[in-house]
């Protein structure tokens, strides 16, 4: 993996370590996000194309909203209690 793409990756891993530690993110799911971020990132660094930058943009997305919606579903069940 190029010095460039594993900087762009090492980035997020303190985020997805804190979606880890908060309960948002699975061990797995995490390390499913690295690989496939790293796999973007090389992707882009090799041929930049509209297509997998779009497609890089569309699974960062879905990231984002899984995330999001389990953050909500634990707020919502810690103010019931």
């Amino acid at each position: 993996m190029s010095e460039f793409v594993w900087e762009e990756v090492e980035r997020s891993l303190e985020d997805l370590a804190a979606c880890q530690r908060a309960g948002l993110l699975t061990e797995n799911e995490s390390s499913r996000v690295v690989r496939v971020r790293s796999k973007y990132e090389q992707l882009l660094r090799q041929r930049a194309r509209d297509e997998v930058f779009i497609a890089y943009v569309n699974y960062e997305s879905h990231v984002h909203n899984l995330i999001l919606s389990r953050a909500k579903v634990r707020c919502s069940s810690l103010l019931k209690v």
